[in-house]
């Protein structure tokens, strides 16, 4: 799910280049493969080089990449399929793969993996009210993304749940560990993860980890636009990723 948020070359770089405006299109509905080529038509050459691809490239992506969509503004985005864990009497373990131990509990909501990086990714576990975002719609312009629950109690977090929350950090932030990218699970200031303008190099993006029902109509486990990473401006923020898809929570199948 994570692959979608930003080429490695814009975590690692201390100084983005600027990228033109989107081209201006309309498309009838979503799309993806051959419908997806097609209805782009004549514009196709001009999105592939907008995200730094060849014409048979992004073709192939399109044609290929069961998780590629286009949405109706001509933007790529992926919607991740569900993957299922195996049938057991039990769920998987939960693993620990920067460190033998837990943080205390109470620092659960504290969490970071390199703080004072330029590059912030911020796992949102307590939901969110999105607005003026690509999720939204002239039908639907607020939405109301309920936080991380195992339990049913939303909106307060067991010694379980607060467990299972910082297992998830922590296999993001070694997924990330090689870039010089903040992960956290604490609230960062708006200008950390807004880009003001292509020359600010201060800005990140957000994993909103919450249920699909209410949010987004889709049998997948996540959806999240390519390239959003360093956009200037949130609209195609944030990435959400449907804890209740993937293995109930389970840190090994939501990443």
């Amino acid at each position: 799910m994570l692959g979608a948020l930003a080429a490695p070359g814009a975590l690692a770089q201390p100084a983005p280049r600027a990228k033109p405006a989107f081209p201006t299109i309309a498309l009838p509905e979503r799309a993806q493969g051959e419908r997806a080529i097609a209805l782009l038509g004549s514009r196709l050459p001009e999105v592939a080089a907008w995200y730094d691809l060849s014409v048979p490239q992004f073709a192939a992506m399109l044609r290929f990449d069961r998780s590629a969509w286009l949405d109706t503004r001509g933007r790529v985005f992926f919607e991740e399929e569900i993957r299922l864990p195996p049938e057991t009497t039990s769920a998987p373990p939960a693993t620990d793969p920067m460190s033998p131990n837990l943080e205390p509990l109470e620092q659960t909501f504290r969490l970071h993996s390199r703080p004072g990086a330029k590059r912030t990714i911020y796992l949102n576990i307590v939901g969110a009210t999105l607005t003026g975002t690509a999720w939204n719609s002239s039908s639907r312009p607020s939405i109301t993304a309920l936080p991380f629950d195992l339990d049913g109690l939303p909106y307060s977090f067991s010694s379980a749940e607060l467990q299972r929350i910082q297992y998830i950090w922590k296999r993001v932030a070694e997924d990330f560990s090689a870039f010089d990218v903040d992960v956290t699970t604490e609230p960062p200031p708006a200008e950390r993860i807004t880009r003001s303008s292509s020359s600010d190099d201060v800005f990140g993006t957000t994993v909103l980890m919450t249920k699909r029902a209410g949010v987004y109509d889709c049998s997948c486990g996540g959806v999240a636009y390519l390239t959003a990473f360093d956009d200037i401006g949130d609209f195609y923020k944030p990435a959400l990723v449907f804890y209740d898809a993937l293995g109930n929570g389970n840190e090994k199948w939501l990443f």
